[in-house]
């Protein structure tokens, strides 16, 4: 059996045919892409370079994936929390987990959606 790849010429079925934003962003008035910078979540597959869809309204949840700035410089790790401190996590061994107070960091947003070309 062979499939041609083309545009629909009207005499195929109707197509579905998808938005992008509105499959991959919930609220694109609070979202907005960040490119990864480093290879701290390798381990759970996302990659330098990769680009993230971040929403800034969301709140975190223990074991969320959050862009966070930390001394002015942004990066992604996994949220926790265990009473008053913050764990903020990496997949990697090179990057060792972080324990901080609410007040030496700043959340930016959650991901929502990772993006990677092939």
């Amino acid at each position: 059996m062979t499939y041609k790849a083309c545009f629909p010429t009207g005499e195929e079925d109707e197509v579905d045919i998808v938005s992008l934003e509105s499959y991959l962003i919930s609220d694109p008035h609070s979202s907005f892409l960040y490119k990864v910078k480093d290879s701290s979540l390798r381990g759970i597959g996302i990659f330098k370079n990769d680009l993230v869809i971040v929403d800034k309204k969301k709140s975190p949840s223990t074991g969320d994936i959050i862009l966070v700035r930390i001394e002015d410089e942004g990066t992604l790790k996994i949220f926790k929390k265990q009473r008053s401190v913050i764990i903020l996590g990496s997949s990697h061994p090179d990057y060792p987990n972080l324990y901080l107070q609410q007040e030496e960091f700043h959340i930016l947003g959650i991901v929502t959606t990772i993006i990677r070309k092939v």
